[in-house]
């Protein structure tokens, strides 16, 4: 079962994903830390892999934004995965169809960091606004936006937080890149400060 570190500020999520980790067989670690198309940043051939699960709508996977990106300056080997869950909206949703349609183009990282940047609270509008001055193409991005690739893997995502039984946003998984075992996972939930991360990297590559 995994190690888990927990967090007063936890954020609880709008609806609630409420099955249980007990059915470990019916999750798939390349799912959790493979799965082809989920935004990545970080080292891509990192020997560590932390996984987190956020939306763009939540005021505390954005206040962990500095912690992370500090966190990945600091660990040459970690590569970050990021499972982008549209549960607070309408706003949420096409944050993260533009997020996920943004590594198509290789501008992910910019298009986040703007994103979870953002002066004003995010809309349509803003979105597009924002997704142009990272230098993405916006014609293409609506295109991939409603594709039926870029869909599935928001639905993975979702499916994948019902079968791990996420209780909230953000939350962190950690483990060697090429794991198949649920045990050496460690988990991270909530705001946490960087040390609370770092712990978890160290756990992870032992």
């Amino acid at each position: 079962m995994f190690k888990k570190i927990f967090s007063p500020c936890f954020a609880v999520f709008v609806l609630m994903l409420c099955a249980s980790f007990s059915a470990q067989a019916a999750v798939s670690m390349n799912a959790l830390l493979r799965q082809p198309g989920d935004p990545i940043s970080g080292n891509p051939n990192g020997k560590i892999t932390m996984v987190e699960f956020s939306d763009y709508q939540c005021s505390h996977c954005v206040s962990m934004y500095p912690v992370v990106k500090s966190l990945i300056n600091k660990n040459k080997d970690l590569r970050v995965v990021y499972k982008l869950l549209p549960i607070r909206g309408n706003v949420s949703l096409i944050a993260t169809q533009a997020a996920i349609s943004a590594q198509k183009q290789g501008k992910f990282n910019k298009f986040n960091n703007a994103l979870v940047n953002s002066a004003s609270s995010l809309d349509e509008k803003l979105i597009y606004s924002l997704a142009k001055s990272s230098g993405l193409n916006i014609d293409q991005l609506k295109k991939d936006m409603k594709s039926k690739a870029v869909n599935q893997i928001i639905e993975k995502n979702m499916q994948l937080a019902r079968d791990v039984g996420l209780r909230g946003t953000p939350t962190f998984y950690f483990a060697k890149t090429n794991s198949q075992d649920f045990s050496s996972i460690t988990t991270v939930l909530g705001s946490v400060n960087e040390r609370a991360l770092q712990n978890a990297v160290n756990a992870a590559g032992h």
